[in-house]
C-alpha cells in the first residue's frame, strides 16, 4: 500500500558470487597435513557445487585418504574403505547443491546432508579418519565448486542451515579452513595464487586458516 524500505549500512552475507569451475582433469590440491582429522575427532566438511550438464557418468567430487565422495546422474556415493553409502537424489542438475559431512563421534553419528536435508546417518565408528597428505577436490568433476568449509566439531543442524545461506566470516569458532573463491590474487597472466593464514584476518581478502595453504590454477578457471 504505498510502503517504504529502506536498507542503510547493509553488507552481502554471502560470498562474492565468485566460484572455481573445474574442467574433470585439473582438481583442487590441498594440504592435508593442515586440515585432517583423526578417527577419534569430531568434524564438519561442507562446500557448494553445480554440476556442468556434460557431467561424467560418475565423477569424483572429493578424495581424502580412504574418503571419496562420487556424483552420478541419481545419487551422491560416499565410500570409505570397502564401504559405500547411497544417498539418492538428482543432485547432478546444473544447480548449486550445498554437501555437508558431519562427525560426531561422542555421539557415535555420522551424517550426510545436502541442501539441509539428512540424506543419511551411520554410525561414526564405521567411518575412519579423514585424513591425508593431499587432498583433492574435482578430480574428475566438471563443474563448479565454492566455499569450501572445515569445523573441528560436529556442528548441530541448525548452524548447518544457517550457512546453506549465510557465508562463514572466517572466524568462526572451530573454524579450521575456509575457501572463499571468489577472493584470489593474480601472480602471471595464467595463474591464480591463494594463501590463506592464521584464524585472525590479515587483511580483509585472505582468511581463514593457522598455517598458510598454497595453490595454483589457471586463470580462467574462475567465474
Amino acid at each position: 500500500n504505498g510502503a517504504t524500505l529502506t536498507l542503510n549500512g547493509t553488507s552481502w552475507v554471502l560470498p562474492e558470487g565468485m566460484s572455481i569451475h573445474l574442467n574433470g582433469a585439473e582438481p583442487i590440491c590441498l594440504n592435508g597435513d593442515l586440515l585432517s582429522r583423526s578417527d577419534i575427532e569430531d568434524l564438519t566438511l561442507l562446500f557448494s557445487f553445480k554440476a556442468d550438464e556434460t557431467l561424467a557418468a560418475t565423477s569424483e567430487l572429493l578424495h581424502a585418504g580412504k574418503h571419496t565422495m562420487h556424483l552420478t546422474s541419481d545419487a551422491l556415493l560416499w565410500r570409505t574403505d570397502s564401504t559405500e553409502r547411497r544417498a539418492p537424489g538428482a543432485f547432478a542438475d546444473a544447480q548449486w547443491h550445498q554437501l555437508v559431512v558431519a562427525i560426531d563421534r561422542t555421539s557415535n553419528i555420522a551424517s550426510l546432508l545436502v541442501d539441509g536435508n539428512t540424506l543419511l546417518t551411520t554410525a561414526a565408528d564405521d567411518i575412519p579418519a579423514l585424513a591425508d597428505s593431499v587432498w583433492t577436490i574435482g578430480q574428475s568433476f566438471r563443474g563448479h565448486i565454492d566455499a569450501f568449509t572445515l569445523f573441528e566439531q560436529a556442528l548441530p543442524t541448525y548452524v548447518i542451515e544457517r550457512y546453506n545461506n549465510l557465508a562463514p566470516q572466517g572466524d568462526e569458532m572451530g573454524l579450521i579452513a575456509y575457501m572463499p573463491f571468489g577472493q584470489y590474487r593474480i601472480c602471471s597472466t595464467t595463474a591464480a595464487f591463494r594463501v590463506y593464514r592464521a584464524r585472525r584476518r590479515t587483511s580483509r581478502a585472505f582468511r581463514g586458516f593457522r598455517q598458510p595453504i598454497i595453490f595454483l590454477f589457471r586463470r580462467a578457471n574462475w567465474r
